[in-house]
């Protein structure tokens, strides 16, 4: 008898001690593998945690699942998708639009909020324009070529013309009334107080009136191609106008789409932070195009920046679901009752402000 309640005492001993570790280990096999990645408002990164106003939705669903779940941020938006339709995510927690052709790879919840593409870009000045251009690298250089030429073309035309009446036979005199020639004979004035006499003075001054015809052209063509550039952004009514252009979006969006789909010069960055910081990093970027969330955060910073008012292809944005998933139904069901309850919109008024 005493050997059975040893046995009965060794037995009871086990099963308290294994019960809490295997209870312990449960919720870590059903915990959510949520996924997203860094971009105001939706994700950010604060005291070391976590939060935006997709986080926060999430975690409302979350709630109202009643489920655990562990969250990874990746490193850009195409490598979060990839891990969704990879199978190593179970929820993106980031505004994802749905498209045809992510619909063959994921899944999606319902819509959580109204969004679409907007064009961003830094104001010019109207007053500023035409100093912008004057002063601006491109139009100095050409400046400083430009008097090198000037500069070449009058020492040849006094070399020619130094032993006759025409120019000075001293040197810096001579360079001079040179010098007057070249610039009267390139802006088509010719006073006709200086004139080529000898014959190799008419030959290089043939040359050179053909010659200064193109170094005046391309000084004009430069001026005009800087002032369209500055105010090309602001004459960007609908995409089809980014023809030529050079804009900028996220790689992997909606907004990137729709930039190649037009006759545009896609300037693709991994980041929101990259975009914004692209209108700068890169002078040929004249626009780039996000949501109206992000646009409106960075717009109340940077006061330079400036968007139109316009929202090109209005979209719903949802959460992104593993291909098949099973989560579907109950996370439509959460996102459908914290819309009812205004959650959803009382946490994107918050993040909005």
């Amino acid at each position: 008898m005493g050997r059975l309640l040893f046995v009965v005492g060794v037995l009871l001993v086990w099963l308290v001690a294994w019960q809490p570790a295997s209870a312990q280990e449960t919720p870590d096999e059903t915990k959510l593998r949520v996924v997203t990645t860094l971009s105001e408002p939706w994700a950010v990164e604060e005291g070391g945690q976590v939060t935006g106003a997709f986080i926060e939705i999430w975690q409302a669903v979350a709630a109202r699942m009643n489920v655990q779940y562990e969250l990874t941020v990746a490193e850009s938006f195409v490598s979060m998708l990839d891990m969704i339709q990879n199978g190593e995510a179970d929820v993106a927690a980031y505004p994802l639009t749905p498209t045809a052709e992510r619909q063959e790879r994921m899944d999606f919840s319902v819509g959580i909020v109204v969004s679409g593409s907007q064009v961003v870009h830094r104001q010019t000045p109207q007053s500023a324009g035409l100093a912008d251009a004057v002063f601006s690298p491109a139009i100095i250089r050409l400046l400083v070529a430009g008097a090198v030429v000037v500069l070449l073309a009058a020492h040849v035309f006094w070399y020619a013309e130094r032993e006759g009446p025409s120019v000075n036979r001293a040197y810096r005199a001579g360079i001079f009334d040179s010098v007057w020639f070249a610039l009267v004979t390139i802006t088509t004035v010719g006073y006709g107080d200086t004139v080529p006499l000898t014959k190799l003075g008419k030959a290089v001054t043939m040359v050179w009136l053909v010659s200064s015809l193109f170094v005046a052209g391309a000084f004009i063509a430069q001026i005009t191609s800087v002032l369209t550039d500055n105010r090309a952004a602001d004459l960007i009514d609908s995409p089809g106008e980014f023809s030529g252009a050079r804009v900028g979006a996220v790689e992997g969006t909606v907004h990137a789409s729709l930039i190649e789909d037009s006759d545009a010069v896609l300037i693709p960055v991994s980041t929101q932070e990259e975009l914004f910081a692209a209108l700068d990093a890169d002078p040929g970027a004249i626009a780039i195009v996000t949501n109206p969330y992000a646009a409106g955060l960075e717009l109340a910073r940077d006061g330079s920046l400036t968007a139109n008012s316009e929202i090109y292809l209005p979209y719903s944005e949802t959460f992104g679901l593993a291909n098949g998933s099973e989560l579907a139904e109950p996370v439509n069901r959460a996102l459908l009752e914290l819309r009812d309850d205004g959650v959803i919109v009382a946490i994107m008024a918050r993040w909005a402000e």
